[in-house]
């Protein structure tokens, strides 16, 4: 029985560890590097383990045949993406660099944070407005984008 409870309480902890808590002002600064990229049914690409797989939509499209050459191919080109970041800083400006390939400061935007909904307004130098509800899961960040109706989710990790 004391064994059990050990067990019960230790599962406890770990779950508690990786628990989804909302995003505060503090817990976003700092630089953020892509992890995951996932568009529901469609893929779940895991950048840190290499994994790819394809969702119900595109397993449909795509022949047996040609999958492997198809996910190399997706790999390749998704590759650039883990060198991207999202940097935000306490005051309230941010610096987003999808794939590394702009130079310093060129992507620069303000962003607010309803910490009570936990979501992140992020306004580009064009007035471009993205808002992104999103979550921290222990030392990630995850942020949902909403594309005329196709969610995409991307989850980042914690640099330095």
């Amino acid at each position: 029985m004391k064994q059990l409870i050990i067990c019960i309480a230790a599962a406890l902890l770990i779950a508690r560890a990786d628990a989804q808590t909302k995003i505060t002002k503090t817990s976003i600064l700092g630089k953020w590097t892509t992890v995951i990229v996932e568009v529901p049914d469609m893929f779940y690409f895991d950048m840190d383990k290499d994994s790819l797989a394809f969702g119900g939509i595109l397993k449909q499209r795509i022949p047996a045949d040609q999958m492997p050459t198809v996910m190399a191919g997706f790999k390749q080109q998704s590759s650039s993406l883990k060198n991207g970041y999202v940097r935000f800083y306490a005051d309230g400006t941010a610096e987003l660099d999808v794939d590394a390939s702009l130079p310093p400061g060129a992507a620069k935007s303000t962003y607010t944070i309803d910490e009570a909904n936990s979501i992140i307004t992020a306004t580009g130098g064009k007035g471009v407005k993205l808002v992104l509800p999103g979550e921290m899961r222990g030392r990630f960040l995850r942020l949902m984008i909403d594309e005329g109706g196709q969610k995409m989710y991307m989850t980042f990790k914690k640099v330095g």
